[in-house]
């Protein structure tokens, strides 16, 4: 049985996966900024599940639940970045800052979980480090740019992070999972309003294409 250690577990995607990897028999560690719904499921996995309050976003919070896991579980076969941002919303409303903090958290989340959690690895010379990613981080989407221009610096990283650490048994994978529906929402209404402003742009043009030729 492995030891998993993932960011992101709270709710969602994270959550059933942690679920399922207790009920399979493995030891799962969860890093998240909200915890309650780890501590209701703690109660049914006492001596498999330890969690903790953590943003992703502050290195020492980090370094010091990595630490209490290796204390408890004594290594970590298996790392998963799980936590996310993903607002909604046209690139010209969108500020600077917000791109900051998505890469933040997206990005550099992933990157401080793998700097925290590799010297570790690199002393058994063995471990799988995960990356939750998206399609669009590869084939960009309107309306989340900063969500999808993280996911495809995030693609890049495990790539080359895979090369470089191949030698040391250590590997770096991708995982696209679909998109929940909480994000579908939004998302569809969003392309729904971009068609409506495309279909209003068409006819605009048209009648102004028929009066020239009158």
């Amino acid at each position: 049985m492995a030891n998993i250690v993932m960011t992101g577990g709270n709710q969602g995607i994270g959550y059933y996966f942690a679920k399922q990897a207790l009920n399979d028999g493995h030891c799962v560690a969860v890093l998240d900024k909200k915890t309650d719904c780890l501590e209701k499921l703690s109660q049914h996995f006492p001596d498999s599940l330890l969690y903790y309050q953590v943003d992703v976003r502050e290195d020492r919070q980090i370094h010091m639940a990595i630490t209490d896991i290796i204390r408890k579980f004594h290594h970590i076969d298996i790392a998963i970045h799980n936590a996310c941002l993903c607002p909604f919303g046209k690139e010209i409303d969108t500020d600077i800052s917000a791109f900051q903090n998505i890469f933040d958290v997206n990005y550099y989340g992933a990157l401080r979980l793998s700097k925290n959690i590799l010297p570790y690895m690199l002393a058994r010379q063995t471990g799988k480090i995960i990356f939750t990613s998206s399609g669009v981080g590869v084939t960009g989407f309107p309306g989340i740019t900063p969500y999808a221009s993280s996911k495809g610096a995030l693609e890049t990283l495990a790539k080359c992070l895979n090369l470089e650490y191949a030698a040391q048994g250590i590997s770096f994978h991708l995982f696209h999972p679909p998109l929940p529906v909480p994000y579908l929402r939004p998302l569809c209404q969003f392309l729904r309003d971009l068609w409506l402003i495309r279909r209003r742009l068409v006819q605009d043009w048209q009648n102004i294409s028929s009066r020239n030729a009158l």
